[in-house]
């Protein structure tokens, strides 16, 4: 297959409207009858991923957007002005998520304070909202909070309440939440739902009622996984591997609309001092800051791992790596290891793991689980083939939440002989843990060969479920992607083929791939790193569809020729 086939094949492809709009004309329509949860949350990642708002200016200032579209009598002394709103100075969190409610439609939002409204610039008045609507809910009732939800906090248990801001989603343990003013910005962030700090959450009139939703970044492959600046959109990153045994971890930034910011360089080993194919890379928000970090198994002699963690700083780049757990000499071979991330206990902290290969055709499942502020816990064997079981070299692992229960699972491509396939997946336990492996998917002999797919992970249909699939690679240069959608409860539905090339089109052994949700639609998006000659490499992208589907691949980087070498990139 040459370049230019492959370009006009390609190329062709109708660019993708983008979805999320942030403009203010897009957010002030008229409210409908019913208030949608799920239009609320959109509203709040709109000015999430809005970067003309989602800062002070000046930074630190307290001028902010929110407080001068709702209150013209705040000081404006030295603030900026946008969308025809001068910035003015205050406490904005109120402001922030009052303006989330009001352009979603919650009754009595729309109502200024100044006309007897009872949202006004005190985060305490959501409190009073629920109260007066009959909808407030104290965290100490054990109240399952909804995404559009309003959560109050008092920081010191003062009786006052402090802070406010919007539910994202939750589960059994865990709230997920978007917050204007945590830390001069617009912030996702996440608490226990047992957090003290919360008082309780006030439910907008007029939502539909339900079961809370499970947060789409549970399974470790969506949302914060991989949004390393805080933008609400999911980026990529790569380590890449230059001669002298230095590395350079570098970020494409995702574009509010799709596509992606020209490679930044994050970080920088120096000579000498990182060899890339000795790292085996992982990505997760490890902290609980809500910031996407990234990390290695590293290789060393002797029979040493250690694992290496890069947290993500607060509007884009990365601090020093760590050293967040080292195996010692002679008790880890790091090119026995598989490595996964999810949130396998539900704390709302990603977790690392690896499928390590022992002797004798006996596989183990070791998870490291993440610590509130950083760092690792000891890894725990959570599950055991026994002898002559499991051969590790034939698995192929995926992780998410498959079955919807809030825990990461983890799961993977077995390949059998004869050409057969089994998807097996390994559910999460409450409190931690894996139950025995569960046969999900078989292909049957003869019909699908493991070694020719190249497996991926993501909530691809937006239902809150971690689904799976496979670019497979065919004969005369022709790809299938093939999507497993997940069911609620667990399980998945028989494979379907969402995007085909054609013969002569596009050879698969020259695809990385990568996945998150990169245009901020609720939907996982798939991209590789697609190998040209001459040193060239393109980012495609296939962004996910309302129809369960892909649209067709998008070149949304290209290095040019001679510039980038895709066999020395190790995508994140």
């Amino acid at each position: 297959m040459t370049t230019s086939t492959l370009l006009r094949r390609l190329s062709g492809a109708a660019v993708v409207t983008a979805l999320a709009g942030t403009g203010l004309i897009a957010l002030t329509a008229a409210p409908a009858a019913a208030v949608s949860r799920a239009g609320i949350v959109s509203v709040a990642q709109s000015q999430l991923g809005n970067a003309s708002r989602n800062h002070e200016d000046p930074a630190g200032s307290g001028c902010n957007y929110y407080t001068g579209y709702f209150r013209p009598w705040k000081p404006a002394s030295g603030c900026a002005s946008s969308d025809g709103v001068q910035w003015r100075n205050s406490d904005w969190c109120a402001d922030f998520s009052k303006y989330v409610w009001k352009n979603a439609g919650v009754p009595d939002a729309e109502v200024d304070e100044t006309n007897g409204g009872v949202l006004t610039g005190w985060a305490s008045s959501f409190k009073d909202y629920g109260t007066k609507h009959g909808t407030w809910h104290a965290r100490s009732t054990g109240y399952a909070p909804q995404p559009g939800d309003a959560v109050v906090f008092d920081w010191d248990q003062s009786g006052d309440i402090d802070h406010v801001g919007i539910v994202k989603s939750s589960n059994a343990g865990t709230v997920y939440t978007i917050e204007g003013n945590s830390g001069n910005r617009i912030k996702e962030n996440s608490y226990a739902r047992t957090n003290i700090d919360i008082v309780g959450y006030s439910a907008p009139v007029g939502a539909e009622t339900g079961p809370p939703a499970t947060p789409a970044d549970a399974s470790g492959t969506s949302d914060v996984r991989a949004d390393f600046n805080g933008d609400g959109l999911e980026d990529v990153a790569a380590f890449y591997d230059y001669p002298g045994a230095r590395t350079v971890l570098f970020v494409w930034s995702a574009k509010a609309g799709g596509g992606f910011n020209a490679p930044v360089s994050t970080w920088d080993s120096g000579a000498g001092n990182f060899e890339q194919p000795r790292a085996k890379a992982v990505a997760g928000d490890f902290n609980g800051d809500g910031l996407g970090d990234v990390g290695t198994f590293y290789d060393y002699p002797g029979a040493r791992t250690a694992l290496w963690i890069w947290t993500a700083k607060a509007g884009g780049g990365f601090n020093a790596p760590v050293n967040a757990w080292d195996s010692g000499a002679g008790n880890f071979e790091q090119p026995r290891a598989k490595a996964v991330a999810g949130d396998f206990n539900g704390d709302g902290l990603t977790d690392v793991g690896t499928f390590y290969d022992y002797p004798g055709a006996r596989t183990a499942l070791w998870i490291w689980t993440a610590k509130a502020g950083g760092g690792f816990n000891a890894p725990t064997n959570t599950w055991d083939s026994g002898a002559g079981n499991f051969e590790q070299p034939r698995l192929k692992p995926v992780a998410g939440d498959f079955n919807g229960d809030g825990l990461g699972d983890v799961g993977g491509f077995y390949d059998y002989p004869g050409a057969r396939t089994v998807l097996f997946v390994w559910s999460a336990k409450a409190g931690g843990g894996f139950n025995a492996p569960v046969s999900t998917w078989d292909s049957g002999a003869g019909n699908f060969e493991q070694p020719r797919a190249k497996a991926v992970a993501g909530d691809f249909n937006g239902d809150k479920l971690t689904d799976v699939g496979t670019f497979y690679d065919y004969s005369g240069a022709r790809t299938a992607l093939w999507i497993w959608t997940a069911k609620a409860g667990g399980g998945f539905n028989v494979p379907t083929n969402t995007w085909d090339s054609g013969a002569g089109n596009f050879e698969q052994p020259r695809a990385k791939p990568v996945t998150g949700d990169f245009n901020g639609d609720g939907h996982g998006d798939i991209g590789t790193f697609y190998d040209y000659p001459g040193g060239r490499t393109a980012l495609w992208v296939w962004t996910a569809n309302t129809s369960s589907g892909f649209n067709a691949p998008t070149n949304t980087w290209d290095s040019g020729a001679g510039n980038w070498d895709q066999f020395r990139t190790k995508p994140v």
